[in-house]
């Protein structure tokens, strides 16, 4: 008998109402795929989210959560009072993310595709600013969206925040009086 794997971050079966897109991005930029359901109502997420396996609904609504809970979504209604930083640890935490696991950047933020890297030589270069492309070597495109990404200098930012947002989780995950 073999311990079971757990599911992929990049699988998992998340879905994010409209008020939590910016969550939902952020989740992405952690390697956690996030659907996000911004341009459907609240009934219209319930019946597509509702066909996954496990799936787990995020949102501030917590008549919209309770609504979930009966039709057995799980359902994580993430507190509105707290910063965004806070917001994502919470999820992390309530979802018992294993934080070894996380793979920052390897997820399309837009749709939550996975990247994949791609030749420099076969970039459209019109599509990307020209000192970009002379700084950097490592570019990778969503084969969902189309889109381009590479770690520009802009980088530094989303790492530092990534880093304050596994240092709240972690702590909160220790200290069990923290964010619920």
């Amino acid at each position: 008998m073999h311990e079971s794997q757990p599911v992929p971050l990049y699988r998992l079966n998340i879905v994010a109402d409209i008020m939590m897109a910016k969550v939902a991005r952020w989740m992405r930029l952690l390697g956690i795929k996030v659907n996000d359901a911004k341009y459907i109502d609240d009934t219209q997420i319930l019946n597509y989210i509702k066909r996954y396996r496990h799936p787990v609904l995020l949102t501030s609504d917590v008549e919209f959560s309770r609504r979930a809970e009966k039709i057995r979504v799980k359902a994580i209604c993430v507190p509105s009072n707290i910063d965004l930083n806070h917001q994502v640890a919470y999820v992390l935490k309530r979802m018992d993310i294993d934080a070894s696991r996380i793979k920052a950047g390897s997820l399309c933020t837009s749709c939550g595709a996975r990247l994949i890297r791609i030749n420099k030589a076969s970039l459209e270069s019109d599509k990307i600013p020209k000192n970009s492309l002379d700084a950097y070597d490592k570019f990778y495109k969503c084969p969902k969206c189309g889109k381009t990404y590479w770690r520009g200098s802009h980088w530094s930012e989303i790492d530092s925040r990534i880093n304050e947002i596994l240092s709240i989780y972690k702590n909160e995950k220790q200290n069990k009086s923290g964010i619920r």
